[in-house]
């Protein structure tokens, strides 16, 4: 019988570990060196000293492998080491089972500090860098240690570096944050070396925005005392701008810069009402994040009171002096200054322009009227006028209308000539008598007429008969009663007649050859003379005067109207067509009817008598006993009395006829 003896394994001695709470044991089983080996382990007792195991799952029992323990981890939450002891016994592959041996896995008190949670979140004080801050991460220690004095601490930005204890940030109490909001790992460690990580949230707020540049608030107060009721709080969406709310921010308001920084209740304004100290006083402002509770207090204004302009609404009229009386005259407007100031406001205090435009003058800018102003807006134009305080002129102005009214002057058209006629005729082309007429309404004008210069007292109607007064220069003063603007008319009345004496003569010898008529007139005119209604002429004489009855007229060349007389010119026709045509169809002597005792012979060449005829006959119609006669020169004697003598003479001479 063959017994085989196989030898037993025999538990490694140096498999004994020194884990943290919590930490897993790492041990692996093996044998000796030399041993046969293990194929399995049995378990056969643990004892874990109270300890309860956090990781793996710690049990007796057999055919264990060599991996069984190495996970296993305890909590031990002693202020000491632990031993929490396994007894193995190895087992061969041919099952042979060796001697029990402990194998002691010792465990670490882990740091116990207070996990928080904590942080610490500071405001963006720092000028130079936006959202960065200098952080003292050391200061909460205290409150991580709670009160363990063993504990120490590691700084890292992530949690493997902390873990692996690797990267640690070299200076905690001075460490600038790279994002605004970040999470710092402290490894806390106790004598043991082992650890804890805490989390510290670290986090920059921004400032309020504080860019605004408050403007100053000047208070225009008609006659003011310089003090005033300032509503503070009215400036806040100003101060806040279009970004931040009420809601979010408060804001308040010192006295000082000092107290601003320290907010010093003590200087705290009154922001619902706040009564100046200075004229300025300068306000400074407070700006808090009602969250974060940053504040900033870099902003400041001044309140200040100055004394209010009052510009008063004027109606400025002028008479219509300038140019054409068209509605555009010059106004004085430096003259109606006093009106717009009143009696409360001096020009030592307030200044005076003038605008033709409001948005001109609300700027205040350049485009201002000269003083001596000319309206381009007929007959009424509005200006603005502008008064600003010396002092504040771009914040202490009143602006009012003024209106310029241009009253036009009476108009008045009255001939340049009137002609006051002494005496006339119903052929006058002038009135009669002549009426000097401005053609307006006694119940809206006066009148203050003259001659000469010198006032007619009785003359105080819109018109004038000048008959009693006689020629010369006429002016009459013309004022409107609702304007008072007024103008003066002038006109010249000149006296003219007929003529006192008027005769007409016949200057030259009958049958001369050029008959003259000749008139003679006297008078204060000058007259003008026609010929059977002829042109008028100033010559006084009519030449080549034909014969028979003619007209004269004498007329005053002003038209007071006309004489005329009639007077005969004696003469015969060289020559006359007895055609039948109605056109010299006799012949005979023109005039001679007003001397019935005058006898007429017509004879042919040779001398003998063809016709007798009376000085009132029809003529001579070219016939003999009824028969045409030839054309030919024939001849004629006149006995008739000469018009210059007087005497009675007797003319021969001939005429033709012709067919």
């Amino acid at each position: 019988v063959n017994v085989t003896i196989s030898p037993e394994p025999i538990l490694s001695t140096t498999l004994d570990a020194t884990v943290c709470s919590d930490d897993v044991s790492g041990i692996v089983l093996d044998v000796e060196p030399g041993s046969i080996a293990a194929a399995t382990y049995n378990i056969i007792a643990i004892n874990d000293n109270g300890l309860v195991a956090s990781a793996g799952a710690p049990v007796v029992g057999n055919g264990f492998g060599a991996n069984e323990i190495a996970d296993d981890a305890y909590t031990n939450m002693t202020n000491a080491p632990v031993v929490v002891t396994y007894t193995i016994v190895p087992v061969s592959a041919d099952n042979c089972d060796g001697n029990p041996f402990d194998v002691n896995l010792t465990i670490d008190p882990a740091p116990a500090p207070n996990l928080g949670p904590h942080e610490i979140r500071v405001c963006d004080d720092d000028p130079t860098q936006i959202l960065v801050e200098l952080f003292n991460l050391t200061q909460l220690e205290a409150v991580i240690f709670d009160g363990n004095l063993d504990l120490s601490a590691v700084y890292f930005r992530t949690l493997q570096d902390a873990i692996d204890r690797v990267n640690g940030i070299p200076d905690p109490m001075n460490y600038p944050n790279i994002d605004p909001v970040e999470t710092i790992y402290v490894r806390v460690e106790n004598s043991f070396d082992c650890f804890t990580i805490v989390e510290i949230e670290i986090e920059v707020f921004a400032l309020p925005d504080a860019s605004v540049d408050v403007t100053d608030w000047l208070v225009c107060e008609n006659d003011t005392d310089f003090l005033f009721d300032f509503e503070l709080n009215s400036k806040i969406p100003e101060i806040l701008g279009p970004s931040q709310s009420e809601t979010d921010f408060e804001v308040t308001f010192y006295s000082t810069q000092i107290a601003a920084d320290t907010q010093d209740p003590t200087f705290l304004l009154d922001g619902n009402s706040h009564q100046n100290v200075g004229n300025p006083q300068p306000i400074f402002v407070v700006i808090r994040n009602r969250t974060t509770d940053c504040i900033v207090s870099s902003q400041s204004f001044n309140i200040e009171v100055q004394d209010g302009a009052d510009a008063n609404p004027v109606f400025y009229e002028e008479c219509d002096v300038v140019n054409d009386n068209d509605g555009s005259t010059q106004f004085d407007l430096e003259s109606q200054i006093p009106l717009i100031l009143g009696p409360a406001q001096s020009l030592a205090d307030f200044n005076v322009d003038f605008y033709a435009d409001f948005d001109d003058a609300f700027d205040g800018n350049t485009n201002t009227l000269p003083l001596l102003y000319e309206n381009i807006e007929i007959p009424t134009q509005i200006i603005y006028a502008r008064v600003s305080n010396v002092l504040r002129p771009d914040e202490c102005f009143d602006i009012a209308e003024i209106t310029l009214q241009v009253n036009l002057l009476p108009i008045v058209n009255l001939e340049p000539d009137y002609i006051l006629c002494l005496n006339s005729t119903p052929e006058a082309v002038v009135d009669i008598p002549p009426i000097i007429d401005t053609g307006l309404l006694d119940t809206d004008y006066t009148f203050i007429w003259s001659l000469d210069g010198d006032v007619l007292a009785s003359a105080t109607g819109s018109s004038l008969d000048p008959t009693s007064t006689g020629e010369g220069l006429y002016s009459v003063l013309v004022t409107n009663n609702n304007t008072g603007c007024n103008d003066t008319f002038s006109t010249t009345v000149t006296e003219s007649a007929l003529p006192d004496s008027f005769d007409v003569s016949w200057t030259t010898e009958t049958f001369s050859g050029n008959n003259i008529i000749t008139v003679s007139t006297s008078g204060i005119s000058t007259y003008e003379y026609s010929l059977d209604n002829g042109p008028w002429q100033l010559n006084n004489e009519f030449t080549n005067v034909t014969g028979g009855l003619h007209t004269v007229f004498v007329r005053d060349i002003n038209g007071c109207g006309m004489f005329s007389e009639d007077i005969v010119i004696i003469d015969y026709p060289k020559f006359f067509t007895p055609n039948g045509d109605g056109t010299n169809d006799t012949w005979k002597i023109s005039g001679i009817e007003t001397q019935a005792a005058a006898v007429i012979y017509i004879y042919d060449r040779y001398g003998k008598l063809l016709k007798q005829l009376s000085p009132t006959s029809q003529g001579w119609d070219g016939t003999y006993n009824g028969n045409p006669m030839p054309s030919n020169d024939y001849w004629f004697t006149l006995e008739y009395r000469e018009n210059l003598t007087n005497e009675t003479r007797t003319l021969s001479s001939h005429f033709s006829l012709k067919r």
